[in-house]
C-alpha cells in the first residue's frame, strides 16, 4: 500500500502549523523530513510527517486534511479555487538573475504567498525573467498579489546584491508583468512548460 503524499498546504494542515512554517522548516538545516519534488513543488509522506511530529509534539490536537472541521460561526477553511500564471521580467531585460538569485526570489515569493494564504505550485526562471503558477482564494485580487510578490522578490534580490542607497534605487523588475488565468485543464500544460524550462536552464 502506497504511503499518502502531502503537498505543502496539506502537510501544514496535517501538522497543525502554518504554510509559511512548512517552507521555513524545509529551507533550513534541521530534522524536518527531506521531501520529494514534482518539478519544484515538494511533497512529504504521511509516515515521514508522523515520525517528525512524534519527535516534536504539538500543543494542540492535530486534524487530518480529510477530517471535517467543527463549524462555529463563519467557516475558516479556505479554498484555492482560482489559479493564475504570472511572469516578471527584469528591468530592461537585464541578465541579472543568477541561480542563487533565482533561489532567493523563489523563496521570497513562496513566503509571501504563504502569508497571503495562497500557494505557488510551479516556479521556474532564467537570467532575465521568472514565471510561476499561484493558486489563490477568490477574495484575492491577482493585481494585489502580483505587487506583493514583486516587492518581496525585489527586496530579496537587493539583500543578496548589497543593500546600499544606490542599490535601493535600482529597479529589479520591469514596470509591466504578465498575468493570465489558468483553468484546471490548462494548469498541467503550464506546469509541464515551466518544468521543461527549468530543466533547460539547469542543465
Amino acid at each position: 500500500m502506497m504511503d499518502t503524499q502531502f503537498t505543502p498546504a496539506q502537510a501544514a494542515d496535517y501538522l497543525g502549523i502554518s504554510l509559511q512554517a512548512i517552507y521555513v522548516l524545509n529551507s533550513r538545516p534541521n530534522d524536518f523530513p527531506i521531501p520529494t519534488y514534482t518539478g519544484r513543488t515538494p511533497s512529504w509522506t504521511r509516515s515521514a510527517l508522523d515520525a517528525w511530529r512524534s519527535a516534536h509534539p504539538s500543543k494542540r490536537r492535530r486534524q487530518a486534511p480529510s477530517s471535517p472541521r467543527p463549524m462555529k460561526g463563519r467557516p475558516t477553511t479556505r479554498f484555492h479555487s482560482l489559479q493564475a500564471r504570472l511572469a516578471f521580467a527584469t528591468d530592461s531585460c537585464r541578465t541579472l538573475l543568477t541561480d542563487p538569485l533565482l533561489r532567493v526570489s523563489e523563496q521570497a515569493i513562496r513566503a509571501a504567498a504563504a502569508e497571503a494564504d495562497t500557494e505557488v505550485t510551479e516556479f521556474a526562471g532564467a537570467a532575465d525573467h521568472i514565471h510561476f503558477v499561484v493558486a489563490y482564494p477568490a477574495e484575492h485580487s491577482i493585481a494585489q498579489l502580483a505587487r506583493r510578490f514583486r516587492r518581496s522578490a525585489a527586496r530579496a534580490v537587493r539583500q543578496q546584491t548589497g543593500s546600499t542607497p544606490a542599490a535601493e534605487q535600482v529597479r529589479v523588475w520591469s514596470e509591466s508583468y504578465f498575468a493570465s488565468s489558468a483553468v484546471p485543464q490548462s494548469v498541467a500544460a503550464v506546469a509541464e512548460y515551466i518544468r521543461l524550462q527549468a530543466q533547460d536552464f539547469n542543465n
